[in-house]
């Protein structure tokens, strides 16, 4: 799940937000990522570690990541199959936000950043337009 959130940071460095945005994607993201994993049987705990936070910050910042490089080349205007072809390497964050959205739907979850990554990946939804959603929510508690 956190290649979902990695694509979303590569759109939101493509929109110059800046440090402060991504900390609030990343805190947002690994909620979202605990709510899915929970609402499958997962313990929350799991989530605070090196396998999840750890993972998930180096997997945002990185700029060697596949899933936020394709985030990048996505909102620069590639399409999803130059940008696959430019990465020449498996993306995981594709698939893996298809299942992540059916989730959502099948055990009806709040999920902005995932359905968000789902409409640009899966519908064609503008990166651009999306992060700049995302960026506007109002804050709550996560």
């Amino acid at each position: 799940l956190k290649n979902i959130i990695a694509i979303a940071s590569g759109f939101l460095d493509d929109a110059n937000y800046g440090d402060n945005a991504k900390s609030s994607l990343i805190v947002r993201g690994l909620n979202e990522i605990k709510i899915i994993g929970m609402s499958e049987g997962a313990k929350e705990g799991t989530f605070y570690g090196l396998s999840g936070l750890g993972d998930l910050i180096t997997t945002c910042y990185s700029k060697l990541s596949r899933n936020y490089t394709f985030g990048s080349l996505i909102s620069h205007g590639y399409s999803i199959d130059k940008a696959k072809i430019k990465i020449g390497q498996t993306i995981e964050g594709i698939d893996t936000t298809r299942s992540a959205y059916e989730i959502g739907i099948k055990n009806q979850l709040e999920l902005p950043i995932i359905n968000s990554i789902h409409k640009v990946i899966h519908k064609k939804y503008s990166a651009k337009k999306i992060i700049s959603e995302l960026m506007s929510r109002d804050l709550k508690s996560e």
